[in-house]
């Protein structure tokens, strides 16, 4: 039965009756487990059965998308686990199991047993939507419009999930690399960014997944997703910037659009166009005006993001700002509506048209 031995770190108790019941563990940089309470009959109630997860896994888990018993049986690479716990040590010696051997069969809970029924694995916090938003929907709508007003709010809030992952200290280098691939491709035309943004999307699916949870297509209607509220609450902020002060917002877009194209930064082949030190100082400090009027988008972390390239990261930042204004379209129209967003149809009744 007992085929190598080991050791794996304790991470967090999850679940705790009288005793221990869900434990998860670290054994290295790439592999957890998940262990539950043994069941066997011949065990006693320090011996604990666990099954070897990847970090994706149990992010999986820990959003809802299968239960208890169908993660641990379900083990990554068929690896099973054994070993006595008692509650207060930091690291435990692990033995390892064959998934056909009668312990693993045994120690399997019962199913319908879901992550919300122990404590939040804090591991994998930052990867699991913690809160339920609801836009209301109301007027005429074609099919493709809904795709639209969604695809609007799926660009601008993995942005931002990209934005607070490549800002923190507690964020995997090889994961900061992986958001700086993203940024490595044409920018040219309009298909170069929608690949972008469907990289940017695939890059956030086990990071911080964008879920629609509820809808109803009637007027008045509703639709509901489950988000990062961070993510989420910086979306409605920059819609509500640009609805305080969008005739400025896009003056600063028209200005910075121009000086791009006087400089021949928009051309499809020219992403890493050199520029001089005084285009250079002007080019960010246009871009630094457009990111004044844009809360929670820092261009200094887009220029990080894109290994300090001014153009492509001009070019991200106008790209946002115009799915921005596209999806503010829908809020000022009365079709959307959001209880923690003010419009003002009248605010920008005199402006002129600022590109």
């Amino acid at each position: 039965m007992t085929i190598a031995p080991s050791s794996a770190q304790v991470l967090q108790i999850l679940l705790w009756y009288d005793q221990p019941e869900i434990v998860l563990l670290k054994r290295d940089s790439v592999e957890y487990i998940l262990a539950v309470s043994s069941g066997h009959a011949d065990n006693d109630e320090t011996i604990y059965v666990g099954a070897s997860m990847t970090l994706g896994r149990i992010a999986d888990y820990a959003a809802g998308k299968f239960d208890l018993r169908y993660a641990l049986a379900h083990a990554n690479l068929r690896r099973y686990w054994t070993f006595s716990f008692h509650g207060n040590e930091e690291a435990v010696d692990l033995a390892r199991l064959s998934k056909s051997s009668d312990i693993v069969a045994s120690s399997l809970p019962d199913s319908g047993f879901f992550s919300r029924d122990h404590q939040p694995i804090e591991t994998v916090r930052h990867r699991v939507p913690d809160t339920e938003e609801e836009f209301g929907i109301d007027g005429g709508w074609e099919l493709g419009e809904f795709s639209k007003f969604y695809g609007q709010v799926e660009d601008i809030y993995y942005i931002f999930n990209d934005i607070d992952l490549f800002e923190s200290a507690q964020t995997p280098i090889a994961t900061k690399q992986v958001i700086k691939k993203a940024f490595d491709r044409s920018w040219g035309g309009g298909g170069s960014y929608v690949a972008f943004y469907d990289k940017i999307a695939n890059d956030n699916s086990h990071v911080a997944p964008l879920k629609v949870s509820g809808i109803k297509y009637n007027s008045p209607g509703y639709v509901a997703i489950r988000a990062k509220k961070d993510a989420f609450d910086n979306i409605i902020a920059l819609l509500q910037a640009y609805a305080d002060n969008g005739r400025q917002s896009r003056k600063s877009y028209g200005a910075l659009y121009r000086l791009m194209s006087f400089a021949g930064a928009l051309k499809p082949e020219n992403e890493n166009l050199e520029l001089s030190p005084t285009m250079r100082e002007e080019l960010g400090r246009y871009a630094h005006n457009l990111e004044a009027h844009m809360p929670g988008v820092h261009f200094s972390s887009l220029l990080a993001m894109t290994n300090n390239n001014l153009v492509v990261a001009s070019k991200v930042l106008m790209s946002v700002f115009r799915r921005a204004v596209k999806l503010y379209d829908f809020f000022e129209q009365g079709r959307v509506k959001y209880a923690g967003l003010d419009t003002d149809p009248l605010a920008d009744d005199d402006a002129d048209n600022d590109g």
